[in-house]
C-alpha cells in the first residue's frame, strides 16, 4: 500500500474531520474514479482517430 500525505484547506479538512468522513476510502475511489474516466478519454480518443471500418482501422 502507498503512503501520501494530502493537504486540505483547513476548513475543509476540519469539516470533514467533524464530519467522520473515511478519508481513504474516500480518496481511494476518487482516484479510481478518475483513472477510469482517463482511461475513457484515451479510448474514446483513440477510436476518434482510428474508427472501425475505416483505412484498416479498429474492429
Amino acid at each position: 500500500m502507498t503512503d501520501i500525505t494530502v493537504y486540505l484547506p483547513d476548513k475543509v479538512g476540519e469539516a470533514a474531520k467533524a464530519a467522520g468522513l473515511p478519508f481513504s476510502r474516500l480518496l481511494c475511489k476518487a482516484v479510481e474514479d478518475e483513472l477510469r474516466r482517463r482511461q475513457a478519454v484515451v479510448e474514446q480518443r483513440d477510436w476518434l482517430l482510428n474508427p472501425p471500418g475505416q483505412f484498416g482501422g479498429g474492429t
